[in-house]
């Protein structure tokens, strides 16, 4: 058997050395490129599931803003609607309120004078009610002057000068009378009424009835209001006042007891 020669063995044992290096460096390569595909399509699907979530996140974001400024339009129009209810409504029932705690405050004293003068509780209170805007006017409030009794010759007492309306739309300056107490110009008024002779004249004292002594303080020219026709109207402002307060009840009371 003939032997090999020893330099044909080193060559293919190189050749076989070269062929395995070829074929790892193969495999590397082809390993490496598969992690960095991996590796690529990882960090593409975590970039997308970023986006998403901006995306979702900023979604959210602007849900909840929109869902914030719808909050707060109804919250306003909420405010708005009780803001025009109240001021409709709300006012109006503190004013009741007001003309009730009025009516209730001098009510007393209107019964006092019918028993001492004949001047009906309802024409009283409707009266004050009337001349002094329920207790509101500068000349209630400053002087207690409930029934705008000017301070004439007569006068001996304190008075005070405040602008006035007479007839339709007429204003003037003049002097009233000034009173301590709401009391002190209730009896003054009922004293008025009785020295003052247009009031006997008129039939107000022998009038039974709130209509009948309301017309008589129009026809004796308590007042000068007027509409603007120039019709007079004071007695039917009383009644008015009188039948839509039921304060003709007053007088029934007074006079059953």
């Amino acid at each position: 058997m003939k032997k090999s020669p020893k330099g044909k063995s080193t060559i293919i044992s190189n050749a076989k050395k070269y062929c395995d290096d070829v074929l790892y460096t193969f495999e590397n390569r082809k390993k490496e490129k598969d992690t960095n595909k991996h590796n690529n399509k990882t960090k593409s699907q975590k970039t997308k599931g970023k986006e998403r979530k901006k995306k979702t996140v900023k979604s959210k974001s602007s849900k909840g803003k929109v869902s914030v400024k719808r909050d707060i339009f109804v919250i306003i129009t909420v405010m708005i609607i009780f803001g025009l209810i109240y001021s409709v409504f709300g006012k109006r029932y503190l004013n009741e309120m007001d003309r009730d705690d009025f009516i209730n405050t001098i009510t007393p004293m209107a019964e006092e004078i019918y028993e001492d003068y004949g001047v009906l509780p309802s024409i009283t209170i409707s009266q004050a009610a009337i001349e002094s805007n329920w207790g509101k006017s500068k000349l209630s409030e400053d002087a207690y002057n409930l029934f705008g009794i000017k301070a004439d010759s007569s006068w001996s007492g304190k008075s005070v000068v405040m602008s006035t309306k007479e007839n339709y739309n007429d204003t003037i300056d003049a002097s009233f009378r000034k009173y301590s107490s709401y009391r002190e110009s209730i009896i003054d008024y009922a004293e008025f009424l009785k020295k003052n002779k247009r009031y006997t004249d008129s039939g107000f004292f022998k009038a039974k009835d709130y209509k009948g002594q309301a017309q008589a303080l129009e026809d004796a020219g308590y007042a000068t209001k007027e509409n603007e026709k120039g019709e007079k109207i004071y007695a039917d402002v009383l009644i008015n006042t009188i039948e839509s307060y039921e304060l003709y009840k007053i007088d029934e009371k007074i006079k059953n007891n």
